[in-house]
């Protein structure tokens, strides 16, 4: 390939100094939140004595309509500043008062759906709170108002660092790296001055201005110095994305890898036409830049790479993490054009193509994804947080979830510290969401909870961190439960993961397991208890071995069926000691299925249940079960009912 003249390179800015004063650090974003949250209260009390006047009269017309529009006017602005779970309950609120009869039972539940609607607000005000704020620094400017409280919080709560920019206090340094300017007046000649004087102070940072509605002409007269111009209206959500649009544009460096032959003389052709160049070893050094984000592009040679060009194309393009990749191919003769964008080159060059016109494209193409690519503020990570201030925001998870009827995973890994060293644990907190919860709860175990995940998908995501950081490899051991079905608290949870981690120890499991996981069983066993309450089963499973018993527990109602059933391929128990009330379906349907499958007649049953009503007792014994013991029970009587089963046996 033809070495053409002509160098661009890197442009290295000077760092100036900041002649404008800074109020920085959360202290502005605490003011800004108590303001909003000012505001916001005014409203709820305002639709709660609505709401509660239902308990002495029925609504008025009007009242009415002031009760629905304070709820879509507080649902949307909630939802604008992040707060989604309280907008979705105003949203039910409201559809409670669009009712024609509105009684007690609807202003009970609407009185209680604001409650959680605070709750839920506050959750996420204290999990914010919580969070380390390690994000690029915004400035913001402009007079105090709504508008800008907003635009803090918004931009707080997602992880951005917040300096309030103000005249008149003394001289600091430059560190912000974007700035948002709220301009009050649509006259945008006379905030002229100001964009102008900013972007003295800031002039490589990226801008956007917030303007009133105004002509053409005034807003033609500052696009020159600013980045972007948005309404003041704008929602807050939609500014702070086109902030860290912007910056991840700005960040983003033009990086290739090349590999082949001369890959030494063209990385460095192309590191003189403004490109972060280099060379590669071989396939796998391209694939471990392009993981890991040292080089965004790679342009493949030809000659003897192993594999060759299409496969390693092929290679990155099933690879999920580095689909974004450019990929920039170089063939002998245009033959090879067609099969290799078919396979998902984004650009194909003949041997003669002039550098320029590669450097050129391969930039293209960079910005190009720059711009459509999912945005992300790269100095923000998840990352574990201490143990005390975790326990109140999974708890706060954990009423979410039942207010919602959603599911909750809560994993737990058994990871010494000195195992996980000074950086696993964060390293495995960046692989989950900004919602979910990771920490260290104490030197030996590191908990993780997810929203909305049950414990087959759980299970299925520790998967991926054992294969991603080797942890099997070192000994980890990790289950995962899900709420309700495995627990009903925290300590239930935490207690089934313990449970299950041991036994999978102890007996040689996986490495990766749900909480309720039983080692094969090879010979039968003496007691199968069937029973949801997990803190239950680790009392009663213990006190049963310790007296000799061989004891199988399945918290699966589904699971114990297909055991009991022949359906497993598994020995069936002596004794059954099954919980009436079961996640799924109800015992005496459990009952009827193991009839059908004719297993009752080789298993004793006996009911272990709360319920006492003489109906549903009646309707298990005609299905087939030999006795009952009440909840709660006393050990001995139940040993005694036991011993008696088994000998009749």
């Amino acid at each position: 390939m033809p070495n053409v003249a002509g160098h661009i390179g890197p442009h290295h800015p000077e760092t100036n100094e900041d002649p404008a004063g800074q109020a920085s650090d959360f202290a502005s974003v605490e003011r800004a939140l108590e303001r909003i949250q000012t505001r916001v209260e005014a409203k709820f009390t305002r639709l709660e004595r609505l709401i509660v006047t239902v308990f002495d009269r029925p609504l008025e017309p009007t009242e009415v309509i002031e009760a629905l529009e304070l709820c879509d006017g507080l649902g949307t602005k909630l939802g604008m500043l992040g707060f989604g779970v309280s907008a979705e309950l105003l949203r039910r609120t409201a559809t409670q008062l669009d009712q024609d009869d509105l009684g007690l039972p609807a202003c009970m539940a609407m009185s209680s759906m604001l409650e959680d609607a605070r709750i839920a607000m506050t959750a996420v005000i204290e999990e914010s709170r919580v969070m380390s704020r390690n994000g690029s620094t915004l400035a913001v400017v402009g007079d105090e108002s709504e508008t800008l409280d907003d635009i803090m919080w918004v931009a707080a709560s997602r992880g951005l660092r917040i300096t309030r920019v103000v005249e008149g206090m003394e001289t600091g340094r430059q560190d912000a790296a974007a700035i948002v300017l709220a301009a009050g007046h649509p006259d945008l000649s006379r905030v002229r001055p100001l964009v102008r004087g900013l972007r003295e102070r800031y002039p490589l940072q990226p801008f956007v201005l917030l303007t009133p509605p105004g002509e053409i002409s005034d807003r033609l007269s500052v696009v020159d110095l600013v980045t972007t111009v948005m309404p003041l209206a704008a929602r807050p959500t939609a500014v702070i994305d086109e902030v860290r649009g912007t910056l991840a544009r700005a960040a983003h460096e033009l990086s290739v890898i090349v590999l082949g032959e001369q890959a030494d003389w063209v990385a460095g052709e192309m590191a003189h036409r403004g490109l972060a160049a280099r060379s590669a070893s071989g396939a796998e050094d391209v694939l471990s830049a392009l993981r890991s984000g040292t080089a965004r592009s790679v342009l493949l040679l030809p000659g003897q790479i192993d594999p060759n060009p299409n496969e390693m194309l092929r290679t990155i393009r099933t690879d999920r993490s580095l689909r974004s990749s450019i990929v920039g191919i170089v063939g002998e003769t245009m033959e090879l054009r067609d099969p290799a964008l078919r396979d998902g080159a984004d650009a194909f060059f003949s041997a003669q193509t002039d550098l320029d016109d590669v450097a050129v494209t391969l930039k293209m193409r960079l910005r190009r994804r720059a711009e459509i690519e999912p945005l992300a503020d790269p100095d923000v990570h998840q990352q574990s947080i201490p143990w005390a201030n975790a326990s109140v925001l999974i708890e706060r998870m954990l009423t979410s979830a039942f207010r919602q009827s959603t599911p909750m995973g809560l994993a737990l890994l058994r990871i010494p510290r000195e195992v996980a060293g000074p950086n696993l644990d964060d390293q495995i907190a960046r692989e989950f969401r900004q919602d979910d919860v990771i920490a260290r709860r104490d030197d030996q175990s590191l908990v993780l909870a997810l929203q909305g995940v049950g414990r087959r998908t759980i299970r299925k995501r520790l998967e991926d961190v054992h294969d991603k950081f080797g942890l099997t490899d070192l000994g980890v051991r990790s289950v995962g439960a899900e709420f309700p079905v495995d627990g009903r608290s925290l300590n239930e949870l935490l207690a089934q993961n313990q449970i299950a981690v041991d036994r999978i120890q102890s007996e040689g499991g996986p490495a990766v397991a749900g909480a309720d996981w039983q080692p094969e069983v090879s010979q039968a066993a003496d007691v199968f208890l069937v029973d949801p309450d997990a803190t239950l089963a680790a009392v009663l499973v213990p006190t049963l071995e310790r007296r000799g018993l061989r004891v199988h527990y399945a918290q699966d109602s589904i699971d114990a069926l297909d055991h009991l059933t022949g359906h497993a391929g598994k020995p069936l128990p002596a004794v059954v000691l099954l919980e009436l009330d079961l996640q799924g379906f109800d015992g005496l349907h459990f009952l009827r299925q193991m009839r059908e499958a004719g297993t009752l007649a080789r298993v004793r049953v006996i009911v272990l249940t709360a319920r006492i009503a003489e109906n549903d007792l009646l309707q298990a014994f005609d299905l087939g079960a030999d006795d009952y013991v009440t909840k709660p029970f006393s050990t001995p009587l139940l040993m005694h009912r036991l011993d008696r089963a088994l000998k009749r046996r």
